[in-house]
């Protein structure tokens, strides 16, 4: 693919390291200011991420998960992605600087180690793994952006009961906006992981039809859709908010995470 992609990718990690850094500045100087600009910064480093991944696909006419860093390289556009919907559909700021690190370590390493694999599994060259696996990656990334909102909200909760507020905590959003970045971000979660379900219901049959039994992938997938699915009804029907919603968030995420080191 040439010089210009592998530049693309160092320009893109260095820009989600420039964000990471203006997210601190803003985060401990508390530098209102910067806040526009910096929010149209990392909105041009996720479109020309888009971009850098576009090429890829393109050029192997296949999702890019053929290969650990190829993974790692799409995971890391997908949850810049999803947060940063997430951000700009809400009006709540000063998270960033607890995400975009994240997303610099996983572009970083795939700048330098990006190699597009020439053999790899013919299904990863079907449009229907590409429509069952993007929302399915969509939904696990707002699940884990959800149990990180989880996480800020009951240790900012366990801080204030034991009335010892840090410096940390002032700069973060209240309670009442961490729970509702949390909300609609399970929600978010589960909107796509129901898409990546549906979608790969149609034709997993006739891709697995050898297999027989017992899938952890299926359960991978099914167990955090029930899981936050109940959520969000006890939430609208029982009045579920703040610390047991933030507790079912984290346990979702620690279950995902644990998923992934099974499988």
């Amino acid at each position: 693919m040439g010089s210009i992609f592998n530049i693309l990718g160092f320009v893109i990690a260095g820009l989600y390291l420039l964000v990471s850094i203006m997210c601190g500045v803003i985060f401990w100087s508390n530098k209102d200011d910067l806040r526009i600009p910096v929010r149209t910064l990392a909105a041009i480093t996720v479109a020309l991420h888009a971009v850098y991944i576009l090429i890829l696909v393109v050029n192997t006419r296949r999702l890019p998960m053929a290969s650990p860093v190829e993974a790692v390289a799409f995971t890391s556009f997908i949850l810049a992605l999803t947060y940063i919907v997430i951000h700009y559909t809400s009006k709540e700021s000063g998270t960033g600087l607890f995400l975009y690190p994240v997303i610099f370590m996983l572009q970083a390493p795939a700048a330098f180690l990006l190699t597009p694999v020439d053999t790899f599994n013919p299904i990863l060259a079907s449009p229907y793994f590409a429509l069952h696996t993007i929302p399915t990656i969509l939904g696990y990334t707002a699940f884990l952006i959800a149990m990180k909102y989880g996480l800020m909200y009951l240790l900012m909760y366990s801080q204030i009961k034991s009335k010892k507020i840090g410096k940390i905590f002032r700069r973060m959003p209240d309670l009442n906006g961490l729970d509702k970045l949390n909300t609609r971000s399970v929600i978010t979660g589960f909107t796509f992981l129901t898409i990546g379900i549906v979608s790969g219901s149609l034709w997993a049959t006739s891709v697995w039809e050898d297999r027989q039994g017992f899938d952890l992938k299926l359960v991978a997938g099914f167990v955090p859709w029930v899981l936050y699915g109940i959520s969000i009804q006890l939430r609208y029907l029982s009045g579920w908010r703040g610390k047991r919603v933030a507790f079912i968030s984290v346990i979702g995420g620690v279950m995902l995470l644990l998923f992934f080191m099974i499988i």
